[in-house]
C-alpha cells in the first residue's frame, strides 16, 4: 500500500533527524522564505505565495512522504493566522486573507491519497467517514442555494477539511508507530512554542499582533486600550487555542520525551491566562478521562505527574503578575448567574432553540455559528443533514471507545480522553469545524488508526499486552 519512500519514513521517524533530505530542503525553503517576507517584508506578496506554496510543499509530501505531509499539514493549522498577522504589518491590513486558506489548501491535498485508498478504508470501518461526509455535501448544497457561492465555500471547508484531515490519518494506520511519533513531536514543540509566545503576548503584544487587533476590532480581548486580557498565541482567538492547548496536554501526561517537563507547566500556565472557561472545563474532562481509561501502574504515573504539575502551576499562577486574571475568572463559577457570557450565551440558546429544533431541510451551511455545536449543526445541516453528520461521528466514536486496545497502548487513551473533552464541550463552543475541529477529528481519526493497528497486528497487540 506505501511506497520506499514511505518505508524509509517511518524508519526515520524512529529518531528525529532532517531526513529524507529532499523533503526537508522543501519544507525548510518554504519555511525560510516566508520567514523572511514576514520580518524584512514586503509581506503582500504572502497572500498569494504562502497558500500557493503551502499547496506545492503539501502535494509534494502527500506523494512521497505521508507522516511529514501530517506533521507539515499540522504546522500550517497551528502557524498560518500567526503568519497572517506579521504579513498585513509589512503591508497593509487584509480582509478576508488568503494566508487563513492555507490550512484548507494543505488538507485538500490529501485526497489525492484518499481517492486511491478510499475503497480499502470504508470497507476497513471507515465506513461512517461516508455518512458524516454526505452531511457535509448536503449542508454545502444548501448553502450554496441560499447563500453567495463564497460564503458557501468556506462554510463547507469549515465543516469538510477537519473531516478529510481525520481520514487521511486514519488511511495511514499500517504507518501508526510513525503517525504517533510524529505527533507527539508536534504537540511537544506545539506547547513550548504556541504556550512561550501567548505568555510573551501576555506581558506586551507584539507590534503586528497589535496593528491585527486594531484593525479587527475585536473588543472582547481587551481590557483598554493598550491590555489584553484573553492571549491567543499564534492562532485567531482565544477559543481554539485553549482548544489545541487543552487536547494536546491530554497527550503531554503520556509522552515518552523529556521535554514534556518544561512543556506542561508552560502550557498549563498559558491554558490559564488564555482565560477559556470552555477549554478548563474541557481539560478537567478529558484528563478525568484519562486517568480512568489506563492501566493502574499507568494511573499512579499520571496522578504523580498531575501532583507535581499542579503545585508548579498553582505557584506560578499565584504570583501577582497572574493572579488576578485567573482568580476574577475562576469565580465566575461560583457566580454563573451574573456572568455577562453565561447570560448571552442562554440568551441565545433560548432565542435560536425552537428556529434548530424545527428546521428538518437546514439553512445550508456558511450561516450562522453559536457556542453551542448543536444549534449551530441543526440550524445549518437540518435534522436530514445533522442525522447523517452527527450519526457518522457517533458510529466513529463508538468504535473508538469499544476494547480494551488502550490498557496497552497508553495513546488510544489518550485519544479518547480528547474525544471527551471535545463532547463535554459541545454546549459550549463550535466543536467538530472550523479550527477547533481539526483537533477533534485528527485526534479521533489518530486513534482509530491505532485501533486498526492492533486489529490486524495481533501480534504486536499481545507483545503490548504481554
Amino acid at each position: 500500500m506505501y511506497s520506499s519512500n514511505s518505508k524509509r519514513e517511518i524508519q526515520l521517524t524512529r529518531s528525529f533527524s532532517l531526513q529524507p533530505a529532499d523533503a526537508w530542503v522543501v519544507i525548510l525553503s518554504f519555511a525560510g522564505i516566508t520567514a523572511l517576507l514576514c520580518f524584512i517584508g514586503p509581506g503582500k506578496p504572502l497572500n498569494l505565495l504562502f497558500p500557493a506554496g503551502t499547496s506545492a510543499v503539501a502535494f509534494y509530501l502527500c506523494t512521497r512522504y505521508p507522516i511529514l505531509y501530517l506533521g507539515f499539514t499540522w504546522w500550517v493549522i497551528l502557524l498560518s493566522p500567526l503568519v497572517r498577522r506579521m504579513a498585513d504589518y509589512q503591508s497593509s491590513f487584509t480582509d478576508p486573507s488568503p494566508i487563513l486558506l492555507a490550512p484548507y489548501l494543505a488538507t485538500l491535498v490529501g485526497i489525492v491519497a484518499l481517492g486511491k485508498y478510499l475503497p480499502m478504508v470504508l470497507s476497513g470501518g471507515g465506513r461512517p467517514y461516508a455518512f458524516t461526509l454526505a452531511g457535509i455535501i448536503y449542508a454545502s448544497l444548501i448553502g450554496y442555494i441560499n447563500r453567495s457561492p463564497v460564503v458557501a465555500i468556506i462554510g463547507a471547508l469549515d465543516y469538510l477539511c477537519p473531516v478529510l484531515f481525520s481520514l487521511y490519518i486514519f488511511t495511514c494506520w499500517r504507518l501508526y508507530p510513525a503517525v504517533y511519533k510524529n505527533l507527539e513531536r508536534v504537540m511537544i514543540w506545539g506547547v513550548l512554542i504556541l504556550g512561550g509566545y501567548a505568555l510573551y503576548q501576555y506581558f506586551g503584544l507584539p507590534p503586528w499582533d497589535q496593528f491585527w487587533l486594531d484593525n479587527a476590532s475585536i473588543n472582547s480581548l481587551v481590557v483598554n486600550a493598550t491590555e489584553t486580557t484573553r492571549i491567543w498565541s499564534t492562532l485567531n482567538s482565544p477559543e481554539p487555542f485553549g482548544t489545541f492547548m487543552s487536547m494536546s496536554l491530554l497527550m503531554l501526561f503520556t509522552a515518552d520525551s523529556g521535554l514534556r517537563f518544561v512543556a506542561l507547566p508552560i502550557g498549563h500556565l498559558s491554558l490559564l491566562v488564555s482565560l477559556v472557561r470552555s477549554s478548563w472545563v474541557g481539560w478537567l474532562g478529558g484528563i478525568l478521562a484519562l486517568i480512568t481509561s489506563v492501566k493502574p501502574k499507568v494511573q499512579m504515573r499520571l496522578l504523580m505527574i498531575i501532583l507535581v504539575m499542579s503545585f508548579v502551576v498553582t505557584f506560578l499562577a499565584l504570583r501577582e503578575e497572574f493572579a488576578e486574571p485567573i482568580t476574577s475568572r475562576l469565580d465566575t463559577f461560583s457566580d454563573i448567574e451574573d456572568d455577562g457570557s453565561a447570560r448571552a450565551r442562554r440568551s441565545t440558546f433560548e432565542s435560536a432553540v425552537g428556529v434548530a429544533l424545527t428546521s428538518f431541510l437546514g439553512q445550508g451551511i456558511g450561516g450562522s455559528t453559536f457556542d453551542n455545536a448543536f444549534l449551530s449543526i441543526l440550524i445549518n445541516m437540518g435534522w436530514l443533514g445533522a442525522i447523517f453528520y452527527v450519526g457518522g461521528a457517533v458510529l466513529l466514536a463508538v468504535k473508538l471507545f469499544r476494547g480494551v486496545e488502550n490498557r496497552y497502548d497508553p495513546f488510544i487513551a489518550v485519544a479518547r480522553a480528547v474525544v471527551f473533552s471535545g463532547l463535554v464541550r459541545v454546549p459550549l463552543n463550535v466543536v467538530f469545524s472550523e479550527t477547533n475541529g481539526f483537533f477533534f477529528w485528527a485526534f479521533l481519526g489518530a486513534g482509530l488508526a491505532a485501533k486498526n493497528y492492533y486489529l490486524n497486528n495481533q501480534g504486536n497487540f499481545q507483545n503490548k499486552n504481554s
